[in-house]
């Protein structure tokens, strides 16, 4: 492991257990094991460390929802297990790792004041790949969507609709957020259907 991921992986640690206001840059360096001077040689602020540590959540995130759609695509579950097993790979990720904290609602306020780039640049990421899935699963049915719909729509509203779930505070329970999930992306997925050429 690298010096910046064990930096990382010890303050996502330090701020669940401490909170965002409460933790210092010398809680971290010393929960780490290097000096302050070594911590701020890699951050040069509590903010740059928070912003890096939701970066690696990010990308942990969007790696584990890629492996879930491709996962599901291959046991042919169909297009909302795919998008359902995608997008709750990507929220309980990061949930999962925030959900034991009790700062959860302070570091989810945090994030949002702190990381807007973080979130905008890897929700697009994630866009893109359920779009890709969408199309390449609504090709190998010979489906199209209705109504002009594309891929890169229904992934987009599929998301915004999940962040919507998922944004309220405290952030949902996973047996709450879970099934409203499901539901939400059978009801989206069934309108969004056009016919089958093949018929």
């Amino acid at each position: 492991m690298s010096a910046k991921s064990r930096i990382l992986d010890t303050a996502l640690g330090v701020f669940s257990h401490h909170g965002f206001r409460q933790t210092s840059m010398e809680l971290v360096a010393e929960t780490v094991g290097v000096t302050r001077q070594a911590l701020y040689r890699h951050y040069a602020s509590k903010d740059a460390l928070f912003a890096a540590v939701a970066e690696m959540l990010h990308a942990g995130a969007l790696d584990t929802a890629i492996a879930a759609m491709d996962g599901a695509a291959e046991e042919n579950e169909g297009l909302t297990s795919i998008a359902v097993a995608g997008l709750q790979a990507r929220f309980g990720h990061i949930l999962g790792k925030l959900a034991v904290s009790p700062y959860a609602v302070e570091l989810l306020e945090e994030h949002d004041r702190h990381c807007g780039a973080v979130t905008a640049e890897y929700g697009r990421r994630f866009e893109a790949a359920l779009a890709e899935r969408i199309g390449e699963e609504m090709g190998r049915h010979g489906q199209v969507l209705a109504n002009g719909m594309t891929p890169e729509t229904l992934a987009r509203y599929l998301f915004l609709g999940a962040k919507s779930l998922k944004n309220t505070l405290p952030p949902p329970p996973p047996d709450v957020f879970a099934p409203d999930l499901e539901r939400f992306v059978a009801v989206l997925v069934a309108g969004a259907r056009g016919v089958d050429r093949r018929s």
